[in-house]
C-alpha cells in the first residue's frame, strides 16, 4: 500500500481479507480548490458510504469474535466455520459490490482486516481534508457572492446616476434645439451689438483725443485774457473812432495833418485788432470742438444723420444734377444750406465778412433750427491731413455759429471727405464747408 497519505487508497492489492473496501479508489488526494457542482452533490454519496464501511467493520469484529469462539470450543470444526464466515463474507461483498455499481461506483476488492481498517482510516482523513475544503471553498464562494452582490448594487446605483445624467443630457438638448431656432435672431443682435461696440469705442478714442480738464482751463484762462484784450483794444478803436469821427471835420479844416496822422494809427491798429480776433475764434474752437464735432453720423440726430447720409452720395455728378439733388435732399428733410465758407490753401480761419454774413442769414431762422456744417477737401495734397485740416475748419465755422445762434437752436460740425463735386478744374473751390439748416 502506499505511504503517501496524500495520494488516493490503492484498491488493487491482493491481500487476503475478505472484507470489501469502504470508499472508491479514485478519491483525489487532497482538498481541491474549488469545488465542482458535481462534487458538492456526491456528498451525500459519500456519508452513505462511510456509514456502510463503519457497519461493514462491525459486522466483521463480530464475525471475528465468533471465529476466536469457535476456535476455543472446537478446533476440529475451525476450518469448516472459517470456511461458512468466509462464504458469508463472500456473498455480503457480492451484494455491496453490486450496489456500489448500481450507484455508479466502482466494485470492492478483497482485503484483508487490517488493510480495510488502514484505509479506512486514511479514507476517513480524506473525506475529513475534502469536507474542509468544501467549507473553505464554500465561505470563498460565499466572499465572491458578497462581493458580486456589493459590485451588482453599486452598478444599480451607478445605473441610477446615468440615468438622471441621461435626463439632464435630453433636457438640455431640448433646451438647445430651442436655442437654436433663436440663433438667427441672436446673431442679428450680436451683430447689432459689436456694431454698438465699435461705435462706442470710436466715442471713447475721440474723447480720449480731446483735451483734459486742465488744458481746457489753460485755454480758458488764456481765452478770456484774450478776450479782455480784444476787448480793451475794441473799446480803444471805438473810442478812436469816435473821437476821430467827432474831430474829422475840425481837423479837416484846422489841422489836415493831424488827421493823416489819426488815420495811420487807426490802419496800423486793424490788422493787430484782426490776429486778435483770429486768434480769439482759434481758441473758441478749440474748446467747442469737444461739443461740436462729432465724427460719426451715428452722433447726429435722425434728420442730420438721413442729410449726411444724402449728401455722401453725391460724388460725381455733374452741376446740374448735383443742383437737383440737392434740391430733392432739401425738400425731403426741409434743409437748405444758409452760407458756404470757402477757405484758402491751408488755411483755417473764417474771415470777418463770412462772420458777418452768417450772422445776418442767422437772424432770420426759427428758433428750433437744427445747424449742420459738412466740412470737404480737395483731392489734393494727403488725405489723413485734408481730413484734419477740413475737420478743423467746420469745427471753426460751427464754432462761429455757435456764437452767434439762438439759445434754442443747436449745431454740430462733421467732415464728409475729399471731393471733386464743387470743381473738378479748381481744386480750391472743394475746399469748403455747407452751412445746412434742418427744421
Amino acid at each position: 500500500m502506499p505511504e503517501n497519505d496524500n495520494q488516493p487508497t490503492n484498491t488493487s492489492s491482493q491481500d487476503t481479507g475478505q472484507v470489501p473496501p469502504a470508499l472508491p479508489s479514485n478519491l483525489p488526494s487532497a482538498p481541491p480548490q474549488q469545488v465542482s457542482p458535481a462534487l458538492a452533490q456526491s456528498a451525500p454519496q459519500s456519508r452513505s458510504g462511510i456509514l456502510e464501511l463503519l457497519i461493514l467493520v462491525a459486522f466483521l469484529l463480530i464475525a471475528f469474535l465468533v471465529l476466536l469462539a469457535f476456535k476455543s470450543s472446537n478446533k476440529g470444526d475451525l476450518s469448516s466455520d472459517i470456511d461458512i464466515i468466509r462464504q458469508q463474507n463472500a456473498a455480503l461483498q457480492t451484494e455491496l459490490s453490486a450496489e456500489r455499481q448500481a450507484r455508479g461506483m466502482p466494485a470492492l476488492d478483497t482485503e484483508n482486516a487490517s488493510h480495510i481498517a488502514e484505509r479506512i482510516q486514511k479514507d476517513t482523513s480524506l473525506l475529513v481534508q475534502t469536507l474542509t475544503g468544501l467549507e473553505a471553498a464554500l465561505a470563498k464562494k460565499e466572499g465572491a457572492v458578497s462581493n458580486t452582490t456589493q459590485a451588482l448594487n453599486a452598478s444599480q446605483q451607478l445605473n441610477s446616476t446615468l440615468s438622471i445624467q441621461v435626463k439632464n443630457l435630453e433636457t438640455q438638448m431640448a433646451q438647445l434645439r430651442l436655442s437654436a431656432q433663436d440663433a438667427p435672431q441672436l446673431k442679428t443682435q450680436l451683430t447689432q451689438t459689436l456694431s454698438q461696440l465699435e461705435i462706442e469705442r470710436g466715442k471713447l478714442l475721440e474723447f480720449s483725443r480731446r483735451p483734459s480738464l486742465e488744458e481746457l482751463t489753460d485755454v480758458k484762462k488764456a481765452l478770456e485774457e484774450e478776450l479782455n484784450r480784444s476787448l480793451t483794444l475794441s473799446t480803444e478803436n471805438t473810442e478812436l473812432r469816435q473821437q476821430l469821427e467827432a474831430n474829422q471835420s475840425q481837423l479837416a479844416t484846422q489841422n489836415p495833418a493831424t488827421l493823416e496822422l489819426l488815420r495811420a494809427e487807426l490802419d496800423e491798429l486793424r490788422p493787430e485788432n484782426n490776429d486778435l480776433k483770429r486768434e480769439l475764434q482759434r481758441l473758441r474752437a478749440e474748446i467747442d470742438k469737444a461739443t461740436l464735432f462729432v465724427d460719426s453720423s451715428d452722433n447726429l440726430s435722425p434728420k442730420a444723420a438721413a442729410l449726411y447720409a444724402g449728401l455722401q452720395q453725391l460724388e460725381g455728378l455733374t452741376p446740374d444734377k448735383l443742383e437737383g439733388a440737392y434740391t430733392r435732399i432739401g425738400d425731403t428733410l426741409n434743409a437748405q444750406i444758409i452760407h458756404q465758407v470757402k477757405f484758402s490753401q491751408g488755411e483755417s480761419h473764417v474771415t470777418l465778412t463770412d462772420v458777418e454774413t452768417i450772422k445776418s442769414r442767422l437772424a432770420s431762422t426759427e428758433p428750433d433750427s437744427f445747424f449742420l456744417v459738412v466740412g470737404y477737401a480737395s483731392t489734393t495734397g494727403d488725405a489723413s491731413s485734408n481730413q484734419t485740416l477740413s475737420a478743423k475748419r467746420a469745427t471753426r465755422s460751427a464754432s462761429v455759429v455757435n456764437g452767434l445762434k439762438a439759445e434754442s437752436q443747436n449745431v454740430r460740425a462733421v467732415y464728409l471727405g475729399q471731393t471733386t463735386r464743387f470743381s473738378t478744374d479748381n481744386t480750391a473751390e472743394n475746399q469748403l464747408c455747407e452751412i445746412w439748416k434742418i427744421n
